[in-house]
């Protein structure tokens, strides 16, 4: 199970592996996402502890949920990845003061689950831990379970997704290829979501995950524009609430909580 959580303005994404992962957990439209929604998700089902929690980035859009599961206990944290460049970042001194266990990941790194495996795309070693713009150091995670595939790509713009194909595990992208279920980077923003990733993962469903009536206008047109050009359906969580992935690893079924 994949379920991108209607988290507005933002990122959250429960995985179910043979154990229990979070990609992200944020948001700017809710001050207490992590209060009111992602703790009540996750005790639904009966979670007690996640496994591992993946933030791509150190955007509160991103992490205010994860920080709220951190410092309130009821739902514990056995392992927090962050991206290579976090190391030695000040954006992130409020995550490792919380958190415990932390581990950095960077382009070539796998991790392997109960069921399926992540590979880091993103980013390389090399990059500047100083790099002005968070969004351009984001994880990018390459899920694979059988035949199914999932790409996160947090909020990594178009410098990153280029340097991303460029590099020699941009090949672990192209094998991959086509994708099934794609998270479309930064909420639909016009700063990612290029033509060469598109063509390179061919996804056969995009999910864009924002609130209704942003300030930031997402999803901007011309990445709508560009998914409709390259045949690519998608599901917005504004329209269409929690949106689900059920796989087995050779087939997918989609459920939206508020089917349109």
């Amino acid at each position: 199970e994949i379920t991108f959580i209607d988290i507005g303005q933002g990122d959250g994404i429960y995985l179910s592996t043979g154990e229990d992962v979070m990609i992200d957990g944020g948001s700017s439209s809710s001050k207490h996402i992590g209060e009111n929604t992602i703790e009540p998700f996750l005790m639904s089902k009966g979670i007690k502890s996640l496994k591992k929690v993946f933030i791509t980035h150190s955007d509160s859009d991103h992490t205010s949920g994860i920080l709220y599961l951190a410092e309130s206990g009821k739902i514990s944290i056995k392992e927090l990845y962050l991206p290579y460049c976090a190391m030695n970042h000040e954006n992130y001194d409020e995550i490792r003061k919380i958190c415990r266990n932390i581990h950095y990941l960077k382009a070539g790194d796998r991790i392997e689950l109960s069921h399926g495996a992540l590979t880091c795309l993103s980013p390389e070693e090399g990059m500047i831990s100083e790099v002005s713009d968070a969004n351009e150091h984001s994880l990018v995670l390459l899920y694979e379970y059988g035949n199914f595939s999932a790409l996160f790509t947090g909020d990594a713009g178009r410098e990153s997704e280029r340097i991303l194909l460029d590099s020699g595990v941009g090949r672990i992208l192209s094998e991959a290829a086509p994708v099934t279920l794609l998270k479309v980077g930064h909420h639909g923003s016009n700063t990612s979501s290029s033509d060469e990733l598109l063509k390179t993962a061919d996804p056969a469903l995009a999910v864009l995950s924002y609130g209704k009536n942003n300030r930031y206008g997402h999803p901007h047109q011309e990445t709508l524009d560009s998914l409709n050009n390259y045949g690519i359906p998608h599901r917005d969580t504004a329209a269409s609430g929690a949106i689900t992935c059920l796989t087995n690893g050779k087939s997918a079924e989609i459920k939206e909580f508020l089917p349109q």
